[in-house]
């Protein structure tokens, strides 16, 4: 999450973009509650795909992103 979406003018803890803190485990969380992690990392059809202006990430990264969120997204 730290060199893909808390970064600098996206959704770090100063910039904030859309009300996402992604620097902090509370903040991730908040997205994964809200059902939109797994969408926007996917690049679903219905979401704004993620990192924006980047390349999407790789499936290895994404599976790894899907597994934790139904594993629980524990803080670990």
């Amino acid at each position: 999450m730290n060199t893909k979406c808390a970064t600098a003018g996206c959704h770090d803890s100063q910039t904030k973009q859309n009300g996402y803190d992604m620097g902090t485990y509370n903040g991730v969380k908040m997205v994964v509650d809200d059902g939109k992690l797994i969408g926007v990392t996917r690049q679903d059809p219905g979401y704004l795909p993620m990192p924006q202006g980047m390349a999407k990430l790789d499936e290895c990264s994404i599976n790894k992103i899907v597994r934790w969120v139904n594993l629980g997204a524990q803080n670990n």
